[in-house]
């Protein structure tokens, strides 16, 4: 008022009832690997809750949160939950379902994400034949932009015993020059011409012909 010193009062302005959830996660991740994520809750006016609420998380397909298929998890003061999602070895689109533990499917807003297991492009160990690694990107997989396989093709090298070289210049198989002979761990020398290398779901398949 005109004539009265400026007053200054704090307004402490508290959230409204839990109504909205959100989870927040990457959107693929390899086989039989983990990623973290975090589920947030807000009110009705998208403002994070500051008590704590309850959060159920379902897991629909070959996924698991936190080490479950379904877990129960309590925000902290700023809303928000962690979790860690570990996928199995089936790859494809997985769900997970978030809602408000107790509060009636009416009151509420649930949130479902999509994630996808992404099934390898090549083994990197275990293999049962000499090979050499058409990595088809920018040098090798080095840089991880437009990729999810990030420096793949210096984990193969470091981790498979088997591969004989990388490159990324990709060719057409029938500009490949089948070998002439193959020499076996004992010494002996065969015709090399029926040797063949193949995949099939998504495994090499090493063919001797007859032998």
């Amino acid at each position: 008022m005109p004539g009265l010193p400026l007053q200054t009062v704090a307004v402490n302005v508290s959230t409204a009832a839990p109504y909205r959830v959100a989870l927040l996660s990457p959107d693929s991740l390899l086989p039989e690997k983990s990623v973290t994520g975090k589920v947030m809750v807000y009110d009705r006016w998208n403002n994070p809750v500051t008590t704590p609420a309850n959060v159920t998380i379902q897991t629909i397909g070959d996924m698991k949160v936190n080490g479950l298929a379904n877990a129960i998890l309590t925000t902290d003061a700023n809303g928000s939950s962690p979790f860690t999602l570990t996928s199995g070895k089936i790859g494809g689109s997985h769900y997970i379902y978030a809602t408000l533990d107790g509060v009636p499917q009416a009151q509420q807003l649930p949130d479902t994400k999509t994630l996808t297991t992404l099934a390898p492009l090549w083994k990197s160990s275990n293999l049962n034949a000499m090979y050499m690694l058409l990595a088809g990107s920018d040098r090798g997989n080095r840089w991880s932009y437009f990729t999810e396989q990030s420096n793949e093709a210096d984990i193969v090298l470091s981790s498979s015993d088997k591969a004989l070289a990388v490159t990324t210049l990709l060719t057409h198989p029938d500009r490949i020059l089948a070998a002439a002979l193959r020499i076996s761990q004992n010494g002996q020398i065969y015709d090399g011409s029926d040797v063949s290398l193949n995949t099939k779901d998504g495994n090499l398949i090493y063919d001797l012909g007859n032998r």
